[in-house]
C-alpha cells in the first residue's frame, strides 16, 4: 500500500507538471484547468506583493485598501458594449473567473477592501490602485492619476478616440499642468507604436469635435496633454510627433523631470 501511495502522489505530480508543461502556438498552457490554476496563481501573487510590500509599487506607507482591475475594451465591438452599458461592464474572462471575480482579490486584502472589476477608469476613486488585465495575467499600472494615462495611450493605441478624450479629462483633473508619468513599456498592453501611428488622426478627431460646439479650450486641452504624455512616453519632442497636424495651438515642450508646476516654456 506504502508503495502504491507513493506511485500515485508521483503520478499525479508528474501528471500536473506535464500539464504545465504542454503549450499552444502562442505560449499558453492548453489545458484549461491547469491555466486556470496558473492564472489564478499568478494573479494572487501579484496583489500579495502590493499588499505586503507596497513601496515597490510606490504605494504610500498604508496598506492597499482600493483595488481596481481593469479590463480594457480590445476592439471597437467591445468599446461599443462598454459606452452603452457604462464603466461597471466587464465580461467573465479566464483571469476573472480564476479570481473569482472580485471576492478573491478581496479576501486576499481583508476586511474594509474596495475591489472593483471595470472596463475604465473615469468613475473609479483617485486613490485606487490599478491592475490591467491582459488575458494572461495583470500589468501594474499605478495609482488612479498614473493610470489614466496608461489607459489613454491604449485608447489611442486602438483608435478608441471618444474613450481616449474621458480618460485625457479626468486625467488633467487629477494631474498637474506639466505631466508626470511614470511609465514602463513592459506594462502597456498596447504597443506604444501604434499609438504613435494614429496620432494625426487623433488630432483631426479632437478638431472635429469643434464641429460638435466642444470649446477650443478643451480640443486645445485634449491635444496638449496627449502630445505631452507621448512626448514623455517615446521621449520624441512634440514638434517632431506634430510635424504636419493640425493643432489649435502650438505643442508646448515638456517640463523637465521634477520641475515645478507652470516652469515649462
Amino acid at each position: 500500500l506504502g508503495l502504491l501511495g507513493i506511485a500515485a502522489a508521483a503520478y499525479g505530480f508528474f501528471g500536473m507538471e506535464s500539464r504545465l508543461n504542454a503549450r499552444d502556438t502562442a505560449g499558453l498552457i492548453t489545458d484549461p484547468d491547469a491555466r486556470a490554476t496558473a492564472y489564478s496563481w499568478q494573479g494572487c501573487r501579484t496583489i500579495e506583493t502590493l499588499r505586503d510590500q507596497p513601496a515597490l509599487a510606490g504605494l504610500p506607507v498604508r496598506s492597499l485598501r482600493r483595488l481596481v482591475l481593469l479590463q480594457t475594451p480590445a476592439d471597437a465591438t467591445e468599446a461599443e458594449a462598454a459606452a452603452r452599458l457604462g464603466e461597471r461592464w466587464t465580461h467573465p474572462s479566464e483571469v476573472y473567473d480564476a479570481l473569482g471575480g472580485p471576492v478573491g482579490p478581496r479576501l486576499l486584502l481583508g476586511p474594509g477592501a474596495e475591489v472593483a472589476w471595470t472596463n475604465g477608469l473615469t468613475t473609479v476613486s483617485s486613490e485606487a490602485f490599478v491592475l490591467c488585465e491582459t488575458g494572461t495575467g495583470f500589468r501594474v499600472w499605478g495609482m488612479t492619476p498614473n493610470a489614466l494615462l496608461y489607459a489613454a495611450l491604449t485608447d489611442v493605441a486602438r483608435r478608441q478616440f471618444p474613450r481616449a478624450r474621458q480618460h485625457l479629462k479626468r486625467a488633467a483633473d487629477l494631474n498637474d499642468e506639466n505631466i508626470l508619468f511614470v511609465s514602463d513599456d513592459g506594462q502597456l498592453v498596447a504597443p506604444l507604436a501604434d499609438a504613435v501611428a494614429n496620432l494625426p488622426d487623433f488630432l483631426d478627431w479632437t478638431v472635429g469635435l469643434l464641429d460638435q460646439g466642444v470649446s477650443r479650450l478643451e480640443v486645445g486641452g485634449l491635444q496638449d496633454l496627449f502630445i505631452q504624455l507621448l512626448s514623455r512616453a517615446t521621449g520624441r519632442r512634440p514638434a517632431d510627433l506634430t510635424a504636419g497636424s493640425h493643432l489649435v495651438g502650438p505643442p508646448r515642450e515638456p517640463a523637465p523631470r521634477g520641475a515645478p508646476k507652470g516652469s515649462g516654456p
